[in-house]
């Protein structure tokens, strides 16, 4: 059947959590054009506690083909296992009947790991969006490397990370340097004009590879933060991660302490583009703060070392986390020297439109079967 005239390629794509819906969203509309889309909604899209940022989905035109509800309640290192397994089980389940052309993963989430196992039982194509990165205090290190290994397409974002995917054996002419999926969406975005409001976007997640998760860190920032009470600090959720709910609740014991202090569950990713625009600055350790704030020409203060290994632009100040780096970090990124300075930095992770580079390639693909081993076309993408 798949060798009929006008067959058309059935792509499955995975989405995990408000923000990587927020990457893919453009991706999406784009290829159900020429495509049998299958989109799979998983992980705190269809939790209450973290948003049910399902509903964002739902506002766009993009039709769901089935959602996967996971018990995200058990934040341990046994109810994260317990949820890997969980989501093998349920997508071998849905690979089984579904049999895609090809599967689209973006990030390095556990949940989609663990689907990527299953579509690689199934010996199904996979196409990897974002590999070949580093976060060196971050379980997310393991399974964004071990996704793309089994991955046999590639679609990542600047040449140095190409270069690490080919390291991991991949096929050179399968890799494509389209850059970052939030700095190319950015282009897009319509930003309302700047308010006069001062305030900070402030975002933890746990460092999965410490012993403390960071929280020690977290609480000297936190209380740093509390201390400069002309500004305004928006707290959001931290990702569905091991021991999330012990951040969760020091940033909500934090938020009733200090009267500067506003919490934020949840926020689809333009509103959330936009409320970064508006900022002074971001900080804590999202990977927002490294792949798009800095193309929104705004500070950065990353904290810690989850993002360790990623390439930063000059907007991005790192911190220790300790009281005398914190106040380092803010007394610099507030000086108008910095200020002026960041109007001129560029984002490594800026390629043009990443969206439509990665449609055009999909697009001349005659079929995704065995792409690890044929001869991929012979295309420089960056010089269309």
């Amino acid at each position: 059947m798949k060798k009929m005239k006008n067959y058309r390629k059935k792509i499955c794509i995975i989405t995990s959590s408000r923000a990587e819906f927020g990457l893919l969203s453009r991706l999406i509309k784009k290829i159900q054009i020429n495509f049998v889309i299958k989109l799979i909604v998983t992980g705190s899209h269809v939790s209450k506690s973290f948003g049910n940022t399902i509903n964002e989905i739902n506002k766009e035109n993009i039709k769901i083909f089935k959602t996967i509800k996971l018990n995200l309640n058990d934040d341990s290192e046994k109810g994260i296992s317990n949820v890997i397994s969980e989501t093998i089980t349920k997508f071998e389940k849905i690979f089984r009947t579904l049999k895609p052309d090809l599967l689209i993963v973006l990030g390095d989430r556990y949940e989609i790991f663990s689907a990527v196992i299953a579509a690689s039982i199934h010996r199904i194509t996979i196409a990897h969006i974002h590999g070949g990165e580093t976060t060196v205090n971050s379980l997310d290190n393991y399974f964004r490397h071990s996704i793309s290994i089994m991955s046999h397409l590639h679609f990542v974002a600047h040449e140095k990370y190409k270069k690490r995917v080919i390291s991991l054996g991949k096929n050179p002419k399968n890799v494509f340097v389209v850059g970052g999926m939030g700095a190319g969406n950015l282009q897009k975005i319509k930003l309302k004009k700047k308010n006069k409001l001062k305030y900070y976007v402030c975002i933890f997640h746990p460092e999965t590879l410490k012993k403390d998760y960071g929280i020690k860190m977290m609480k000297s920032a936190i209380n740093f933060f509390g201390k400069n009470e002309n500004d305004i600090f928006i707290f959001f959720r931290p990702n569905a991660d091991t021991k999330n709910k012990q951040i969760l609740g020091l940033i909500n014991s934090s938020v009733k302490k200090f009267k500067n202090f506003r919490f934020v569950n949840s926020i689809n990713y333009g509103d959330f583009i936009n409320l970064l625009a508006n900022s002074q600055g971001i900080l804590g350790n999202s990977s927002s703060g490294i792949l798009e704030a800095p193309s929104l020409k705004i500070p950065t203060i990353n904290i810690g070392y989850r993002q360790n290994g990623r390439l930063k632009s000059s907007s991005v100040v790192d911190s220790e986390g300790d009281i005398v780096s914190l106040k380092r970090s803010f007394k610099k990124i507030n000086s108008k020297q910095f200020r002026q300075k960041i109007k001129k930095t560029t984002n490594p992770y800026y390629n043009g439109d990443a969206s439509k580079k990665i449609f055009k390639i999909l697009n001349r693909q005659k079929t995704f079967e065995d792409i690890s081993l044929v001869k991929f076309f012979n295309t420089n993408i960056n010089k269309q």
